[in-house]
């Protein structure tokens, strides 16, 4: 009898024959299948717990958590009745402990219940929110007039030995030639703890910088803290902040062996478990990846700066280390370039072009030619030469002399056509007095376009 199977108390009678008589019956029990946690967050005073789904012969889950991670004592029990179900959100009695969860399936048949095996436990750092979200306006540090302060001081009380992070979102309203942001941080005596300055030199109106700080020295001890947040640089900044606390560093992360991306762009390699991450991540020195950052949720990112195959090193505090691999495709071109002046007497046009990348542009002077796009029988052919390198950071005057001796009086009115090479693909390029452009997919992209930094490099 296939029902014999199924979750629930059975019972079998064994009837003797032949030379023997009598019966006896037999009862057994088969309880259901059981699930395991695949995650368990504490944020504030939430816990947010999610499983792998097992919907075979339950009516749902029960999830126990304790502060004792034998679960000999203090523990409470929640049970979710949907057998669908893969996640739920509970308060946790103590918003500032760290908790143990573990869970279980049961089926219910009449009036009885059959519970699967607990699973193994799932450890919940907190990450508390100590003060909320707030968006402030501080003055530029030279200004002599305004309403609003230069800087903003946040103090808070904590009974926890814990660390602290900082996120921060920040808006110029104007343009930055210097200075930025500092974070500052002491207790209650005075005494520095920490203090970071963001340099925000170059960013104007439309950048937003986001990035987060914490203390990576110490566990704190209990006590009253305050928060500085000051604006030193030479214009009004908006500033969000927020104040998070941890009890615990992070201990684990999950980081991808092999990942693929195409230059130019930021990647996920992975992310860092429960708790502060204090994690310092190294790559190799071959300009692939320049750059990385965390995010308060541990998300590890790195910046792939060029074609080829580089190495990520993330090492934790605790010393452990994960390794990724990054295949880094062919990107975009990503430079300045504007025609500076044409210069009569010599007859050739002069174009300025600043590489922003960390692979090599290449400028084919080869079949290049000047375009008045306001009566095009007047083109006229670029001499052809040799192909000119422009390096990563390098600034370049390339001059490009006309194939005759027909001068431009008005040479605002044209632009300069030609072909630029970079990470092995080849791109139609159009150059003029205040910008360029780049053809790609049928479309065309501006290499790079931003009129403060344009002002400020022209």
């Amino acid at each position: 009898d296939s029902g014999l199977a199924n979750v629930g108390t059975h019972k079998v009678v064994v009837k003797l024959k032949g030379n023997y008589s009598g019966s006896k019956t037999v009862s057994y029990k088969i309880n259901p299948k059981g699930t395991s946690i695949t995650s368990a967050i504490g944020e504030g005073n939430k816990i947010k717990v999610r499983w792998a789904k097992q919907a075979a012969q339950i009516t749902g889950y029960q999830i126990q958590y304790s502060s004792n991670s034998t679960f000999s004592s203090g523990n409470q029990t929640i049970t979710v009745s949907q057998a669908a179900s893969t996640s739920t959100t509970y308060t946790r009695p103590n918003s500032w402990k760290n908790y143990y969860v573990r869970i279980r399936t049961y089926k219910k048949i009449g009036s009885a219940l059959f519970y699967s095996a607990w699973s193994k436990c799932a450890y919940t750092a907190v990450k508390q929110m100590i003060k909320t979200r707030k968006k402030i306006t501080l003055s530029s540090s030279s200004s002599v007039y305004g309403d609003e302060p230069k800087e903003v001081n946040i103090t808070f009380t904590t009974t926890n030995r814990m660390m602290f992070a900082v996120p921060v979102k920040i808006s110029p309203s104007g343009y930055i030639a210097k200075g930025g942001i500092r974070i500052i941080l002491k207790n209650s005596s005075g005494m520095e703890l920490q203090n970071d300055l963001i340099n925000l030199k170059g960013y104007s109106y439309d950048d937003t910088y986001e990035d987060w700080f914490y203390d990576d020295a110490f566990l704190v001890s209990p006590g009253t803290y305050t928060y500085t947040i000051k604006n030193v640089s030479d214009d009004t900044i908006s500033v969000t902040y927020s104040i998070y606390a941890y009890l615990k560093k992070a201990t684990s992360a999950s980081v991808n062996k092999n990942v693929y991306v195409q230059s130019g762009n930021w990647v996920k390699i992975g992310k860092v478990g429960e708790g502060c991450p204090l994690t310092q991540v190294t790559y190799s020195s071959n300009k692939i990846i320049t750059g990385w950052d965390i995010d308060i949720d541990g998300t590890i990112w790195v910046y792939a700066d060029k074609k080829g195959t580089g190495t990520v090193t993330v090492q934790l505090n605790t010393g452990k280390k994960y390794t990724c691999k990054l295949n880094v495709a062919a990107g975009e071109p990503d430079f300045f370039a504007y025609v500076t002046e044409y210069y009569t007497r010599d007859n050739y046009f002069e174009v300025k072009v600043k590489n922003l990348r960390s692979s090599d542009l290449i400028i084919i002077k080869k079949g290049a030619k000047i375009v008045n796009y306001d009566y095009k029988e007047y083109d006229r052919k670029i001499k052809s030469g040799d192909n000119i390198v422009v390096k990563s950071g390098e600034t370049k005057y390339i001059r490009f002399y006309i194939d005759g001796d027909y001068t431009y009086p008005d040479h605002e009115k044209f632009d300069l056509h030609a072909s630029i090479i970079f990470e092995g693909k080849t791109y139609e390029w159009h150059v003029w007095r205040n910008d360029s452009v780049y053809k790609k997919n049928g479309s065309w992209w501006d290499t790079y376009w931003d009129e403060d930094s344009y002002d400020e490099w022209y």
